[in-house]
């Protein structure tokens, strides 16, 4: 009787060796490895085709600005400006690009399997003319593209009950078609297709003892290999995450899920091809492309060849990404998950981004954030009545704040008082918080009660200015504001108070600091009528080239006060005692026409490159910008010069603006709408012409309280920006759901152009 014999399977092979015939085809990781063979025949075609199909994607994602890089990780801020043409035709090369990758690894691991040799080259040839495989395997890939997608979309859409459910019924459904990948192993051998299916699906009860298989079935060895790679994967991938946060960690991190991605296919198709070979007639699996006379028994060097070809492109990839060639926005970013933000300000200390809340009322709370992370929040001055922070110049932090020294229930006397904190003073030991802290709702109700000097953290503090309050009534109470500029390493602090005089005079205090903790200082003081908006944004300071220091002053109108301007210039010198009020109110753009309790401005002045004062500034419900150049220090309104800036932001969000070392202005905007925050780059000096950049997102679109929250800018020692940002929910119980953040560039302009 003649046995017939099925399509790749072999007759009696001559050269079929003992221990063949006694223990079967090779172990399945030696048969995945195929001495680097299957490695380098799948990764090659992959990696063309991800290139390939990358290209259109990178283009329009990096030259849009859509990606950038925080924390070392490439995030996506705004939707790919790809078209679903482009998209498509690329998943299509890609997955063209998988599928003719594993037919070809699938035809070398089975040829391992049979105790030959098949070189790559070879294999890819052969697989150029099997183009229904290519596209089952490309299909294949697809539908898993498509599946992840889904899943990361639900993940990201807050939906996990979908997210559960999607996964597993593609874990019960993979389980159960399992067995079928010995059909595609079988396919590439050239069995047909209904006799292959036939096998596989039969395959799934066939039970193979005696040490060809540890886990019986196919089934078992598919699935078992799979969750033990991906297992090993999920350890080693915890390991690298505790790495400092850096794009070569994420390039790491990347590079390892590629490894990982790699070693499973070849895995479980290495287990397929044993399965098939041990479950075939007679016990054996004809080798695509080789016959027995032209079977190549000799063990090949592939293998470091593919070490080679996989590893130096790995290294240059790591290298290259480092660097930031594309210029992509790059920072580090840490969330502030604690208390409120509100109102915000930001200063740098020793390399760390210290930032603090700023509120009316409750103590001013600050916390230091070093990379991707921020320490235990701790108040450094009483209940105050606005603060304000910077760099003390010595790597201390200095805090200017107004408190209030009552007898009784009524408040006598305001102070304007300096704190300087040591760099190891600025993180304390965690512990429980003393009874006097503000927290929720207490933070806006809680009675400005004294908290005892050792209850608060270490720190020297000198009063620098004071007024007594002539208005017993109070109905003057709390009209102050703070503001602290850099000079050097000795700073300047600003604050305005006002005491309850008639014809709403107040009191503006220059206060020039001899030192870095300020107890030695010069204070000039002026005489000013001021009625503040209700924001707490009434106040900012720059000091120029000559030591001037120039104070902007924003204020409310009132017909019954001809006097008082929306905006005002106020500029003092250390050395000279006369100081200069000028009105700056053509420095305003034109805005819309709004009730008076919101006739309110917004302004920041900076140092320009000319050593004389710029001011940028925005009228109440309006997101137009006006820069303002001076010709000299003092601005006088004839020598001024104005420059309208368009910016896509939210109206009534406070104004951050800096001008960095190239002389260049640079403001930090916030788009409510998208929920995105942004710089505005100015292309020269005089900001002829600008670009907006996205480099964060702030929330999702729809959560957040349109103008609620904070938005404040300066520059770190190495003139590199930093932000500090917090966005309101449009529904919440208390302010301690306030979304904040911190932002410190690693690049000049955080990349921006």
């Amino acid at each position: 009787m003649t046995v017939q014999q099925s399509p790749g399977d072999t007759a009696d092979d001559p050269i079929e060796t003992p221990a063949r015939r006694q223990y079967g085809p090779l172990p399945a990781p030696l048969i995945a490895w195929s001495g680097g063979r299957a490695a380098l025949a799948l990764v090659l075609p992959v990696g063309v085709g991800l290139l390939l199909a990358g290209t259109v994607t990178i283009v329009g994602v990096v030259v849009g600005g859509h990606v950038v890089v925080a924390n070392g990780t490439f995030t996506e801020v705004e939707p790919f400006g790809v078209s679903v043409v482009a998209f498509l035709g690329g998943l299509v090369v890609a997955a063209l690009g998988f599928g003719f990758g594993v037919t070809a690894a699938t035809a070398v691991v089975i040829a391992t399997a049979d105790d030959a040799v098949l070189r790559p080259g070879r294999a890819w040839r052969w697989a150029l003319g099997r183009r229904r495989l290519v596209a089952g395997a490309a299909s294949s890939a697809v539908l898993a593209v498509l599946l992840v997608t889904a899943v990361a979309r639900a993940w990201h859409a807050d939906e996990p009950v979908l997210v559960t459910v999607t996964v597993g019924l593609s874990v019960v459904g993979l389980v159960v078609a399992a067995p079928l990948l010995l059909g595609w192993v079988s396919l590439v051998a050239g069995v047909p297709r209904a006799e292959a299916l036939r096998r596989a699906w039969g395959a799934g009860r066939s039970v193979v003892r005696g040490g060809l298989e540890v886990t019986a079935t196919p089934r078992r060895a598919l699935v078992g290999v799979s969750a033990l790679v991906l297992g090993v994967g999920v350890g080693i991938w915890l390991l690298l995450r505790l790495m400092p946060a850096s794009v070569l960690r994420s390039s790491s991190i990347l590079a390892w899920w590629c490894a990982i991605g790699t070693v499973v296919v070849l895995m479980v198709v290495a287990v397929a091809a044993r399965g098939a070979a041990v479950r075939g007639e007679r016990g054996r699996l004809r080798p695509p492309v080789l016959s027995p006379e032209t079977a190549d028994r000799r063990p090949g060097r592939t293998g470091v060849a593919a070490f080679e070809v996989l590893l130096v492109p790995a290294l240059a990839f790591a290298g290259v990404v480092s660097s930031n060639p594309a210029g992509l926005v790059q920072y580090t970013v840490a969330s502030v998950d604690e208390g409120s933000l509100e109102q915000a300000d930001v200063a740098d200390v020793t390399g760390r981004t210290v930032v603090s809340s700023i509120d009316h009322g409750p103590p001013t709370v600050v916390r230091a954030c070093r990379a991707a992370s921020c320490g235990t929040a701790f108040a450094v001055s009483r209940p105050s009545l606005g603060s304000a922070i910077g760099a003390a110049g010595d790597g201390g932090l200095l805090t200017a704040h107004w408190t209030v020294r009552s007898a009784g229930d009524t408040a006598r006397r305001y102070e304007l008082d300096v704190v300087h904190s040591r760099p190891d003073q600025l993180e304390p030991e965690p512990g429980p918080r003393a009874s006097w802290w503000p927290t929720g709702r207490r933070a806006k109700s809680m009675p400005l009660e004294t908290a005892a000097a050792d209850e608060l953290p270490a720190g020297r503090r000198t009063t620098v200015a004071a007024i007594d309050v002539a208005d017993l009534d109070q109905s003057s109470y709390g009209v102050t504001a703070v503001a602290i500029a850099a000079r050097g390493d000795w700073p300047v602090v600003v604050g305005i108070a006002r005491g309850g005089e008639r014809d709403a005079r107040s009191h503006l205090f220059t206060v020039f600091c001899g030192e870095p903790s300020c107890v030695r200082h010069t204070v000039r003081e002026e005489a000013l009528a001021w009625i503040p908006p209700f924001d707490d944004h009434a106040l900012d300071a720059a000091v120029m080239s000559d030591g001037t220091a120039a104070a902007v002053l924003r204020s409310r109108t009132d017909p019954r006060l001809p006097e008082l301007s929306p905006l005002r210039l106020v500029s003092s010198h250390p050395d000279r005692g006369r100081t200069t009020v000028r009105d700056v109110a053509s420095a305003l753009p034109p805005g819309e026409s709004t009730e008076w309790y919101r006739d309110d401005t917004d302004a920041r002045v900076a140092a320009g490159s000319d050593g004389n004062p710029v001011v940028l500034a925005r009228s109440s419900g309006t997101a137009a910008y006006r820069m303002t150049f001076c010709a000299d220090v003092p601005c006088s309104s004839s020598s001024s010069t104005h420059r309208d800036v368009a910016a896509q932001a939210t109206a009534d969000v406070p104004t951050a603006f800096v001008i960095d070392r190239s002389g260049r202005p640079l403001l930090a905007v916030r788009d409510d709408r998208r929920g995105t925050v942004g710089l505005v780059s100015c292309r020269d000096a005089r900001c002829v012409e600008h670009d907006q950049t996205t480099i964060a997102r702030s929330a999702r679109p729809g959560t957040i309280q349109e103008g609620g929250g904070a938005l404040a800018m300066r520059l770190t020692a190495d003139g590199l920006p930093m932000l500090a940002v917090a966005a309101v929910p449009a529904e919440r119980d208390s302010r301690e759901e306030t979304q904040g953040f911190v932002i410190r560039c690693d690049r000049a302009r955080c990349g921006a152009p």
